[in-house]
């Protein structure tokens, strides 16, 4: 899992524990073979302004059907993987940075196989890094993940199957592939600025424990550790309530962001001047999936 506000500015916004995704086109004349499972559902990509996210879902369905990958006709259609993109675009002196993790998940839920893509373009704004990103490099994104994806079905044994099994064959899981699910890189738990009262010691610890209980191993030791900052801003909201916003930033071995999650909440006035207690918790506990979904 990986890749700030690329790797997102894989700026893929959660509020609290929920992500909101666009829609994406209707695919046509997929698994052709009767009784046949399709081999690849692709869901709306995460972190994008909507005309971007809608043009490189369309061409990334349009590179996996020329390359004979067969689709689902819709997000939700039963398909042996879903296939979800998550991408960030971060603006630095003169350049943008583009990551794009895109991950295969089973139908356990598990994750199969990850892709991350990633590109640097001319230009940048701060406040708009996705204005820099023109349409030739979307198209660019989609033609490499559609080649890594169509490379991967294409070298695993589970995908020329289709009509063998019929409406009875079931899909396939991490196990039945060989895979483990646990085998994580560390992650280095920096801390969090910014918090009133002890939300920035509940929240540090709390993110510990909830990277923990996803058995993603945490070190403040190994230089391979992937990087995570915590930071908080809190400002004056309407009718006696306050905005929070809580940000996670990881970052790789090398500093390179992976993505960001972020979680707004509305609380009343001064709630979180104390002990943050279960809400540290709640927080941590709802960043820290998708934090788990950045690794790769």
């Amino acid at each position: 899992m990986t890749v700030s506000r690329l790797l997102f500015a894989l700026l893929f916004t959660c509020i609290l524990s929920a992500c909101s995704t666009l829609g994406i086109k209707t695919v046509p004349n997929v698994a052709p073979n009767t009784g046949g499972l399709a081999q690849i559902a692709v869901q709306a990509p995460i972190g994008l302004p909507q005309k971007q996210n809608i043009r490189l879902g369309d061409q990334l369905i349009t590179a996996l059907q020329q390359r004979s990958v067969t689709m689902a006709a819709t997000p939700q259609a039963p398909a042996r993987f879903k296939l979800q993109g998550f991408c960030s675009a971060s603006a630095n002196e003169n350049k943008t940075s583009i990551v794009c993790v895109w991950d295969a998940n089973a139908a356990d839920g598990t994750r199969a196989h990850r892709i991350v893509i990633k590109e640097t373009v001319g230009g940048s704004k701060p406040s708009a890094p996705w204005s820099a990103v023109s349409n030739s490099t979307l198209d660019r994104i989609a033609v490499s993940v559609g080649d890594k994806i169509a490379a991967w079905l294409d070298s695993s044994q589970i995908i020329h199957s289709e009509g063998q099994h019929g409406s009875g064959f079931s899909l396939p899981t991490l196990s039945s592939l060989g895979l483990n699910s646990d085998e994580h890189q560390p992650i280095s738990v920096h801390g969090v600025q910014g918090a009133p009262g002890d939300g920035n010691s509940a929240l540090a610890n709390s993110m510990i424990s909830s990277l923990r209980s996803l058995n993603i191993p945490i070190s403040n030791r190994d230089r391979k550790a992937f990087q995570l900052f915590g930071t908080v801003k809190i400002t004056d909201g309407k009718s006696g309530k306050q905005n929070v916003t809580i940000e996670w930033s990881l970052k790789d071995e090398k500093g390179i962001a992976l993505g960001t999650v972020t979680q707004n909440n509305q609380v009343p006035q001064g709630a979180l001047d104390g002990t943050w207690g279960g809400t540290a918790k709640a927080s941590a506990n709802a960043a820290a999936k998708r934090i788990a979904d950045l690794l790769p």
